[in-house]
């Protein structure tokens, strides 16, 4: 990142305006005892495979695994394991950061507890984080509340692993039915993304769902900068 890159992004930060999009890539540091889990997709994919499919189809990507896994187990079986291998992740130094900052959102692709324990860990947080992992009250408690940041997770939350009716999405299926109980989540968002700057930590802008339904990466590139990718 340029000087003039770095200073605009630290510009619009200071303003407590930004956008926080957090893809899959920012809990790779994220820690299980202490020392980084680097748990990212393949990784996902290798233990679904070990699980539910005998260790075979782990040159496959991730959602046509977790596809084949469906049919050998059921969801709330799927994402029990899923909720298992997240459930230890802990904050690194960079996630403690997070609540440091004044954001008018934070919004993530991710499933873990990661940003929640940096907020609770923090002595003296900016704002109080509000996850919103699905339509209905906790949205609109998270837009009402004072001084909060509304944390919006779009594939959902291991806390909510046994929830079948706006599951995480995690196959195929899922993301065909993404919107299904998330609607107001993309909505909201998509309203937010075209008045506020998007700070964006990913090194991939081809996430499936933003592209589909929220089109955050048109907005990105039409109305904003800068875009920050780790």
């Amino acid at each position: 990142m340029t000087v003039q890159m770095q200073e605009r992004v630290r510009t619009v930060v200071e303003s407590g305006n930004a956008i926080l999009f957090l893809g899959a890539e920012a809990s790779y540091s994220a820690l299980i005892d202490s020392s980084p889990a680097h748990i990212y997709a393949d990784t996902l994919r290798d233990r679904l495979c070990d699980e539910f499919l005998g260790g075979e189809h782990k040159k496959r990507n991730l959602t046509t695994v977790a596809d084949y896994a469906r049919n050998e187990a059921s969801l709330v079986e799927i994402q029990a394991f899923v909720r298992n291998i997240f459930l230890p992740l802990a904050p690194a130094a960079l996630h403690l950061n997070i609540p440091k900052f004044r954001w008018r959102a934070i919004v993530s692709t991710n499933y873990d507890l990661v940003v929640e324990r940096a907020y609770a860990n923090c002595r003296r947080p900016l704002q109080k984080l509000a996850p919103v992992t699905k339509d209905g009250e906790q949205l609109d408690m998270a837009l009402a509340e004072e001084n909060a940041v509304p944390y919006l997770k779009l594939h959902g939350c291991i806390t909510n692993y046994a929830d079948t009716a706006v599951p995480i999405v995690l196959d195929s299926h899922e993301y065909a039915k993404f919107e299904h109980g998330r609607k107001n989540l993309a909505r909201t968002f998509s309203e937010w993304a075209r008045k506020s700057p998007i700070i964006l930590c990913s090194c991939n802008l081809d996430q499936k769902n933003i592209k589909q339904h929220c089109s955050a990466l048109e907005l990105l590139a039409r109305y904003h900068s800068p875009v920050c990718e780790s």
